[in-house]
């Protein structure tokens, strides 16, 4: 019996009283499409975090990795966008299970490789003076530990203010402290960063840094996006 139509009613009932519909496509009683989402889906490998070849790097054994699901333009762009100025933090969950779902369908023997318990998932955290309601980066993480099980920790935190990353030029983003953030309760866990988007990486950089100050192996970063 094909029940596409009967879920196809439920979906625009539901709709009249929770009134969302996918952003992408614009299909009713859908926070996101995952067929939406996984067309997002631009990079297939983890990549070396100082050159950006194929993790491992044999330039850069030593180094962390890097994995970004999106181009962070049109689509993916406005997206997040959305997600970061709406109120639904549902959507970065759905969002981070998508990016968890392209990790393990096309990098499943690193991701095999790690014990669940010793990985932990740090999202980079709002600013201190951030007027937002959620973190978006935290929303993120949670998604992603739906589908591959490692744990959340807000361990990261701003060590003072600073300047949001839309309000910095790329040279101040660069030129970010090497103190700016600290970290707590991670020593002997193995640590994976997230972010929604990566332009220099400096953020992420700094974060990785107070990571391992803290007695952490710093092993990568996930981010929903490459700008």
């Amino acid at each position: 019996m094909d029940f596409q139509p009967l879920t196809h009613f439920i979906k625009c009932f539901a709709h009249v009283f929770f009134p969302v519909s996918c952003p992408i496509c614009g299909n009713p009683g859908e926070i996101a499409c995952k067929e939406c989402l996984d067309s997002l889906c631009f990079n297939r490998k983890i990549k070396c975090f100082a050159c950006g070849l194929d993790h491992p790097c044999v330039l850069h054994e030593s180094e962390a990795w890097i994995y970004f699901f999106a181009r962070h333009n049109d689509v993916a762009r406005r997206l997040l966008l959305s997600f970061k100025y709406s109120n639904h933090e549902s959507l970065g969950r759905a969002m981070g299970e998508s990016v968890g779902n392209a990790l393990l369908r096309d990098n499943e023997i690193l991701v095999s490789s790690y014990d669940a318990g010793s990985v932990i998932l740090v999202p980079i955290p709002l600013h201190r003076e951030s007027k937002r309601r959620f973190n978006q980066s935290r929303a993120i993480a949670f998604g992603i530990s739906r589908v591959l099980g490692f744990k959340v920790s807000e361990s990261l935190r701003w060590s003072y203010d600073v300047k949001t990353q839309t309000e910095r030029s790329g040279k101040e983003r660069l030129e970010l402290a090497e103190d700016v953030f600290s970290a707590e309760k991670i020593e002997g866990k193995r640590v994976i960063i997230i972010d929604d988007v990566i332009t220099t990486g400096t953020t992420i950089k700094r974060a990785l840094s107070a990571c391992a100050r803290a007695g952490a192996e710093c092993t990568g970063a996930i981010v929903w996006a490459k700008a």
